[in-house]
């Protein structure tokens, strides 16, 4: 049967499928030992921790950042397409999704290497959110807060944190647009040159503190999240315990520290979703 058939890529002869091919390695255990120390040599030399690559809050280990992941792509001969695979665009409340596929070419040969997809969207904390001086806020930001902290360069003045309006969000789509082509190019580039090595994955998760402990001390990503999650969950009128045994149920978990944290930034982005609807019936009431 012609689906029973391979294509040689190099004679483009049609040969039948062999079940029984045993693909060989590309290198020896030595050589590619060798490959290793040379790829760490390079990133010790070539990057700087802090500007190609570095830490972030409850991650467990190293980040590739952008530039840094441009600098592999020259050094590996690595060119990229990138491709809107998915999108959401929703002015009304404010919410606007992109996905992009990026795909990794080896410039001297033109072969395709892989292709990662990433996505940014407008409910993320980092965007969703505003920081505002306490003083300077109107009473419609007031309204909006869900948050509030000293400064820290100005001491005794409080910083506002709100969140923003629809229109407000649709002034980032660019943004929101270039943040997904660049995750998608970061993953991409560590994926095709094996950096995973020395990189994580930005949807890797640290592991867990003492006794599942979630503390800012030991995993500030999660503290944060939750933190947020309970700040939503009262702007709803739920309490915490009605909230938590919701999750329970959901999840078949018996404590927040057994949800993983893309469970948790799932419960964020539905909660965040549900507050700006809320709010809206509310007004146009």
């Amino acid at each position: 049967m012609e689906d029973d058939r391979v294509i040689n890529a190099v004679t483009g002869e049609i040969m039948e499928a062999n079940t029984d091919i045993i693909v060989a390695p590309a290198s020896s255990p030595a050589e590619y030992i060798k490959n290793l120390a040379i790829f760490n040599e390079f990133v010790g030399t070539c990057l700087k921790k802090g500007k190609h690559y570095g830490s972030i809050p409850g991650a467990k280990g190293q980040m590739l950042y952008q530039s840094g992941a441009e600098i592999i792509g020259k050094y590996f001969a690595i060119g990229s397409t990138q491709r809107l695979v998915e999108k959401t665009e929703d002015f009304e409340r404010g919410f606007f999704a992109y996905t992009y596929e990026s795909t990794g070419i080896h410039i001297p040969t033109q072969m395709k290497l892989g292709s990662v997809q990433r996505s940014c969207n407008s409910f993320e904390t980092k965007y969703l959110y505003a920081w505002v001086p306490e003083k300077w806020a109107t009473p419609e930001q007031i309204a909006r807060k869900v948050d509030r902290k000293e400064n820290q360069k100005y001491k005794g003045s409080f910083d506002l944190k709100i969140m923003k309006l629809p229109h407000e969000l649709a002034g980032i789509i660019n943004t929101l647009m270039s943040m997904a082509q660049k995750r998608a190019h970061t993953a991409m580039v560590r994926q095709v040159t094996a950096a995973s090595e020395f990189f994580q994955d930005e949807a890797d998760e640290a592991p867990p503190g003492k006794d599942g402990d979630t503390s800012k001390a030991s995993n500030p990503q999660r503290a944060a999240i939750n933190a947020a999650i309970f700040i939503m969950v009262g702007q709803l009128g739920r309490t915490p315990e009605e909230y938590k045994q919701h999750v329970y149920q959901t999840y078949q978990v018996k404590s927040m520290n057994d949800l993983t944290i893309d469970q948790l930034q799932q419960q964020s982005t539905m909660l965040q979703k549900a507050v700006i609807d809320d709010k809206a019936a509310k007004e146009s009431k």
